[in-house]
């Protein structure tokens, strides 16, 4: 029964990817990619909260396009913020991702990564590469569980990111043209 539970969980996340990848093919509406990134991702994993940053290299700064907190977009945020030492931030310069199970406080602190978010039990984020530069990053929280995240996770993320990067920066060139 658990090969079969297994299975079913691998054909989800296929058909997730095979969706997303879709999507990117034939979109250049950034926001309606991403809002489909955001709905399959919720299909596969416990996700409280969900965001996507990009990394304006030229100024430096941060730029959320993209916010869900349990269920509910966020009002996008005015403008822009300077590169802090956030976890965005620490996702971004190491270009590698961030897996924490459980106690995000305690590893931010151990990391020094700040963050004012007190609810989360478990994080993982993971950066947006494009051309071998960080772009961005997503990032999934979960309030619920500790634990909800594993590296098979994170390589499912890293694909998301992956094929998001790809998209945005093709709708940047889309856009220049």
């Amino acid at each position: 029964m658990k090969d079969a539970t297994l299975y079913d969980i691998r054909i989800k996340e296929l058909a997730m990817l095979n969706e997303i990848g879709r999507a990117i093919s034939s979109t250049i509406i950034i926001d309606d990619l991403i809002e489909l990134i955001y709905e399959q991702t919720t299909r596969i994993m416990e996700v409280s909260a969900f965001y996507i940053a990009l990394y304006l290299e030229d100024s430096d700064e941060l730029m959320i396009i993209f916010d869900v907190l349990n269920g509910k977009r966020q009002p996008e945020e005015e403008g822009t913020r300077k590169l802090g030492n956030g976890r965005t931030e620490y996702i971004i310069r190491h270009k590698k991702p961030l897996l924490i199970k459980s106690n995000p406080q305690k590893v931010y602190q151990k990391l020094g990564i700040v963050s004012g978010d007190k609810k989360a039990k478990a994080c993982a984020g993971v950066p947006m590469i494009f051309s071998g530069k960080a772009i961005g990053a997503l990032v999934v929280q979960s309030y619920k569980v500790n634990e909800a995240y594993d590296q098979h996770h994170i390589d499912l993320l890293s694909t998301i990111a992956s094929q998001a990067a790809i998209a945005i920066e093709n709708a940047h060139l889309f856009k220049t043209i």
